[in-house]
């Protein structure tokens, strides 16, 4: 029988129509899994999660997830000298190791410390409007339990301790670190001292306000009723923290922003009654903050201020006695603990104090080279987010961005984490502030 020959169907091309290349599909895969990754990493910083050791020690979910970007991070962001201040930063931070007391130290560093730059990078990759917003809107949401935290642990200290207490808090901090930190800084375990799921207040405060920025920069994108709600609730929650420089750095971030965006308004006269708002607005949130502080501890706010600042200046004065002795290499890790070995008492603070002070901490593990690299990052980023202020597409968002990197960095000049956030706040920070520079660009270029 003779063979039937079925003709082949032809295919017409569609005038208009597109048909994507292996490599565009495969790149479009990437994105997509590198949005759900980055989306889970950043939602669950703010609890990080810890569940069983590995290797010995205890690693979050949350470090997993955040590392789990790096396959597809293929994009650089448009400002050249912000990546490449980074960069010179991290190649500081692998080389320290050379001249490091403390490989456990270090190694920690090169697992938590990188995570603000992967998240950088990783949200530049995603650069999608419509994944960035649910990306940080999602965050906004899971942060906004721990604002609430904050808040009742402020006026409920029973509650606080109770949850302190019934080892609840080894599911959000490393086991090892909470029981080192009541071994050695009992105020950890103080209900005075509130912090949701963080160790102190001041880190939770940084954290609230990271909030703030970050609520600022989707603040459009939510409903209207509550996009406010969840603005003021990070607002309070930095108050009920009991974080004297927070309160101050609050005011001040918002009076920055005002004054930045004052260039795009054009009625005089509306100049002068924002200026106006704005200084009566933050004098009454200083005072407001104040008396809510002296109500919930019955403690006296400039005297606690005027305490705080004097620990603050002894460990400048140690940091600069060890500047002296290395300042190109810095101490390595590990070396901060022997200079403090050395100068404790003299100074007459406790020998198990960090510098408290970014600019310092970056100094010490990664010596005067990649300590200048990451104040530049910190710097070129703001000035950046500064001029996407005065442009109507992008501003929400800058300003967002720039608010949370400001407060992060003013915030570390006094505390112990470092320029580019605690380890639950790296990573929504990379985030906002890799979304407000693209945005602003974006919106520059056109």
């Amino acid at each position: 029988m003779p063979a039937v020959h079925t003709p082949r169907p032809q295919i017409h091309a569609v005038p208009g129509a597109y048909f994507p290349s292996n490599a565009e599909t495969h790149e479009a895969r990437g994105r997509s899994r590198l949005s759900k990754f980055l989306l889970f990493a950043t939602a669950v910083a703010t609890y990080q999660i810890y569940f069983l050791p590995v290797l010995g020690t205890f690693f979050p979910i949350s470090i997993f997830l955040i590392w789990a970007c790096v396959p597809y991070i293929n994009k650089l962001p448009e400002d050249r000298s912000v990546w490449i201040a980074s960069v010179i930063y991290v190649v500081s931070i692998v080389l320290s190791i050379g001249w490091s007391s403390d490989f456990g130290a270090w190694a920690n560093a090169v697992v938590y410390g990188f995570i603000y730059f992967i998240a950088f990078f990783a949200a530049r990759s995603v650069a999608d409007q419509a994944a960035m917003e649910r990306i940080l809107k999602t965050f906004v949401y899971f942060a906004a339990i721990n604002a609430i935290l904050v808040i009742v642990f402020r006026f409920l200290p029973s509650i606080e301790a109770a949850f302190l207490n019934s080892g609840a808090i080894n599911l959000f901090k490393n086991p090892k670190r909470v029981a080192n930190l009541v071994a050695f800084k009992p105020n950890v375990l103080d209900p005075l001292k509130a912090g949701g799921v963080f160790d102190n207040a001041n880190t939770g405060a940084a954290f609230s306000l990271l909030c703030v920025g970050a609520t600022l920069s989707v603040f459009d994108k939510i409903n209207r009723t509550l996009r406010w709600f969840l603005l003021m609730l990070f607002i309070v929650a930095v108050g009920a923290s009991g974080s004297k420089s927070a309160v101050i750095i609050l005011v001040g971030g918002f009076a920055l922003c005002t004054l930045f965006t004052l260039s795009a308004i054009k009625d005089p006269f509306l100049r002068v009654a924002i200026v106006c708002f704005g200084f009566a607005a933050g004098v009454a949130g200083i005072w407001g903050i104040e008396w809510l502080h002296s109500a919930a501890t019955g403690s006296e706010f400039g005297q606690q201020t005027a305490q705080t600042s004097t620990y603050r200046a002894l460990l400048l004065q140690i940091a600069a006695k060890a500047f002296f002795q290395h300042p190109i290499l810095g101490l390595g890790f590990g070396g901060w603990g022997k200079v403090m070995e050395q100068y404790a008492f003299l100074f007459g603070v406790e020998d198990y104090w960090p510098p408290h002070n970014g600019v310092v901490l970056a100094w010490t593990e990664s010596g005067v080279v990649g300590a200048v690299a990451l104040v530049s990052a910190c710097l070129i980023a703001m000035a950046r987010l500064v001029k996407g202020m005065t442009k109507s597409d992008s501003r929400l968002r800058a300003t967002g961005a720039f608010f949370a990197l400001f407060c992060t960095f003013v915030m570390s000049l006094g505390d112990t984490f470092p320029l580019i956030g605690s380890q639950n706040a790296a990573v929504p920070l990379g985030v906002v502030v890799a979304w407000g520079l693209f945005s602003a660009n974006r919106d520059s270029s056109r």
